[in-house]
């Protein structure tokens, strides 16, 4: 479905596979490498599928930590920053929320001016209902 619908990068959520490694990913007329990080409890993880074109364009990959994933590629006209994140859920203390947010803050602030950032993921936001 990615490559029907032109998807080369991908970031996805709830892997449930356990370590930090990749794997191509293969079909009737497509390949794509998964990057992932995930826990040692096979819930939740996150990753990046990456579309084979790209794969030789990675000159950096950098698993932050289980809940974040940084790929820059070689773009014709420069660097792409792709950051894969999976937020903490609503239920957890925001003790732990905030840690996300700082990490993904520190991410981004260690990214290059002249690089293209783009992030995705699941921020596990939520709106209220106004009374």
């Amino acid at each position: 479905m990615l490559e029907r619908r032109c998807v080369d990068v991908c970031c996805v959520q709830e892997v449930r596979w356990r370590g930090a490694l990749a794997r191509v990913l293969t079909g009737k007329a497509y390949r794509y490498k998964l990057i992932w990080e995930g826990n040692s409890d096979e819930i939740g993880g996150m990753g990046i599928l990456l579309a084979e074109k790209w794969v030789d364009k990675v000159i950096e990959e950098v698993k932050v930590c289980d809940r974040v994933l940084k790929l820059r590629l070689v773009l014709k006209n420069g660097i792409a920053t792709i950051i894969s994140a999976y937020a903490s859920q609503a239920g957890l203390p925001n003790e732990q929320k905030d840690h996300f947010y700082d990490i993904l803050l520190q991410v981004t602030s260690k990214t290059s001016d002249n690089d293209l950032i783009f992030m995705a993921g699941d921020f596990n936001g939520y709106l209220l209902e106004l009374t």
